[in-house]
């Protein structure tokens, strides 16, 4: 017998999963429909020009080149450097520290978040869940785009920070600077598609 049809075998009969994430095979992900536009948008000046009427209707992730980009009718109206979970490639299950990778959309806007304000992000979606499913675990969920944490004292300081987001810092939520999620965030809707886009699918 396989050690993973051990495992499988354990896991069914104690109801507990014994999987770590460095057992469980690395998620395949479907690459985003727009993901193959980010080399095009990364030389765009961003418009910064979003209004009521006239709403962010893409939000496009690239892991690669740790960017998060707000479009309007193709357009960039903000771009802005973002962290990460610290974990390399899709989210499989709680605590891995991994960054969902897909398609998703944002499921609720948050103005009182531990994280200054929060869009929150519909992980896991049914691919998710099945996988999950498949080695017994729990997917984790509460991913977010957010700002610094309340706790960080120094929070609003740009500065701070950019230092504090020059390395991939969250539990798999995507972090921006307090100002920055300020810009965005009376803009982007419930319903709007967020594309998360697996590091070096895009050259």
């Amino acid at each position: 017998m396989s050690m993973k049809t051990l495992l499988t075998t354990l896991a069914a009969f104690t109801g507990f999963s014994i999987w770590t994430y460095a057992q469980i095979p690395p998620k395949p992900v479907t690459i985003p429909h727009h993901c193959d536009l980010i080399p095009a948008l990364s030389s765009m000046k961003p418009t910064e020009t979003v209004n009521d009427k006239n709403p962010i209707d893409l939000i496009l992730v690239s892991k690669t080149d740790r960017k998060i980009y707000f479009l309007h009718e193709g357009k960039v109206t903000f771009v802005f450097t973002s962290a990460f979970g610290d974990g390399q490639g899709a989210k499989i299950l709680e605590g891995d520290e991994r960054t969902p990778e897909g398609t998703y959309f944002i499921s609720s806007k948050n103005i009182h978040s531990d994280f200054h304000k929060s869009l929150g992000v519909s992980y896991p979606n049914a691919y998710d869940l099945s996988y999950a499913k498949k080695y017994n675990v729990s997917p984790g969920g509460a991913i977010m785009v957010h700002g610094m944490s309340n706790k960080i004292t120094l929070a609003q300081n740009i500065i701070v920070a950019n230092a504090i987001n020059l390395t991939n810092w969250t539990q798999g939520c995507m972090a921006v600077r307090n100002d920055q999620i300020d810009s965005v965030f009376p803009f982007v809707n419930e319903g709007t598609p967020i594309e998360i886009c697996p590091a070096k699918s895009h050259k």
